[in-house]
């Protein structure tokens, strides 16, 4: 069994996926998606806070100006590396699609270990 990724609670071998919630066959996976659904809320309330702050700003402290800007500018910085990766799989029902939020950089990993795994099967398939 031929491991092509390792990391916490994710790995990613020549026949299984393993994830911290759930664990799937690679044969029976179709689809991975990663998105950046955070960033897109992120942004949306960073922005709506920051006109309120500018909005408000003849009645705000200047130190709550900072505040507000600065827990803004935190938060959409965070959520640039979070996001959400659904695995699914042509015979599945919707029940058995899973979500699974963490660093991007990790679930890309996953996400391209899935790929040499699944490409390595066709190819030992193909002999």
């Amino acid at each position: 069994m031929t491991e092509y990724f390792r990391q916490g609670g994710w790995a990613v071998t020549s026949t299984r996926v393993e994830t911290p919630r759930a664990d799937f066959d690679i044969a029976s996976i179709r689809a991975v998606e990663i998105n950046r659904m955070p960033l897109i809320v992120t942004l949306a309330v960073s922005a709506a806070a920051l006109g309120s702050s500018w909005a408000l700003s003849p009645i705000l402290y200047p130190s709550e100006i900072l505040v507000i800007v600065l827990t803004a500018l935190v938060a959409v910085t965070v959520s640039t590396q979070v996001g959400c990766m659904r695995v699914s799989g042509s015979g599945w029902r919707g029940t058995e699609t899973g979500r699974f939020w963490g660093w991007v950089r990790t679930l890309r990993k996953v996400r391209q270990a899935i790929r040499r795994a699944q490409e390595a099967a066709r190819t030992i398939a193909e002999e």
